[in-house]
This record gives C-alpha cells, structure tokens and sequence, in this order.
C-alpha cells in the first residue's frame, strides 16, 4: 500500500513539474509578444529610411523598389554622386521620353509597407531638380487610393519634402511620380526618404 502511496505521489509530482513547465513557457511567450508590440507602437525608428548609399543598383530591388516606365515613355534610373545633406549617393533619374499623359508613367515605387491604422504618419524626402520640373509625391492605400500627395515645384537645389498622413489600413504604398511635362531631357534627384510615426 505504501509503495502504491509512494508511486501515486511520485506521479503527480511529475505532473505538477510538467503543468509549472508548461505555465512557465506560456509566460514567457506571452510577454514576448507583449514586448514586441510594445517596442513597436513606441519605436522612434523609421519605418523605412533610405538613404541610397548601397554598393549596387541591384540592391534597391532586393530591398523592394520597383521601377517603373510606363507606355510610349522612357527614363535612366542610376545611383548618382553628391546626394543631398552631405550623402555620397542618390537616386537619379532621367526622364527622356514622356508617357501618355501620366505622372505614374515613370515612376519609384515602395509597396506593401506595414503600417498602424489611426496612427500619425509622416513621410519625407530630398529632392532635386531643374527650376520649374515637377516631382509627383503620394502615399496610397494597397487598392491605389490616396491618402496624401502633393507635386513640388523645384528650385534648382536640395529641398525637402514631407507629407503627414493617417492610414486606414495596414498597408500602405508609396510612389515618386516623375513623367511630366517640365521634367523632358531633365535628371531629377531623390534622397533621404524617411516614413515614421509623427504622434
């Protein structure tokens, strides 16, 4: 009888090590996870920053840029020297031929970027270009709705360039319009892009 006793105690004390074991586990994922999001909401880092100083044009695409030239247009997209604020690097582009009418015909696009919905966002950039070209700035919804966008007039030299926005989604797109009308023959110049939380 006692060794049954014994036995009996034996397992549910094995039991008992195996349910804290357990407990212990969930704890600790839990409060990871609550961390996680806790960093996050609070992160003073940029949700994206790109500054261009990559070793290859190839990077840019492995980072998720796409480049895109449209119907009947046509433009050069390089890494260029002397970026803005003291940079080694920028983004160029050289608009040779026009679309059909469309500001999106030639284009820098970031897509698919996880945001907070309700949340103050701000998104800035450099950018440089002949006086009087035009550079076409947006924040869009991943179905192309715009939640801010605004087109530059530039000066001749770096200026920048920020819009706030607040999404409604978790996903947000962000396209640099280049195909207008004043932009024919000219290189415009992109550096510095910065999306982070501005509240």
């Amino acid at each position: 009888m006692a060794a049954l006793n014994l036995d009996l105690w034996e397992y549910y004390q094995g039991k008992n090590r195996e349910m804290n074991l357990r407990l212990r586990l969930t704890l600790a994922i839990s409060c990871f996870f609550i961390n996680q999001f806790v960093c996050s909401e609070n992160s003073n880092n940029p949700v994206i920053y790109q500054n261009f100083e990559v070793a290859s044009f190839s990077e840019l695409t492995q980072q998720g840029w796409t480049f895109i030239i449209g119907s009947d247009a046509f433009a050069e997209f390089s890494i260029a020297n002397n970026g803005a604020d003291n940079s080694k690097k920028c983004f160029a582009v050289d608009v040779l031929r026009l679309g059909q009418q469309n500001v999106w015909d030639i284009q820098l696009l970031k897509e698919n970027i996880s945001v907070s919905p309700g949340k103050l966002y701000q998104y800035s950039l450099w950018v440089k270009g002949n006086r009087g070209s035009n550079i076409g700035v947006a924040v869009e919804t991943s179905n192309y709705y715009s939640l801010a966008n605004e087109t530059v007039v530039l000066t001749g030299e770096w200026q920048q360039v920020a819009i706030e926005f607040v999404p409604e989604q978790p996903y947000v797109r962000l396209p640099i319009h280049f195909s207008f009308e004043e932009n024919f023959g000219s290189v415009i110049y992109v550096d510095e892009l910065k999306l982070e939380r501005a509240g």
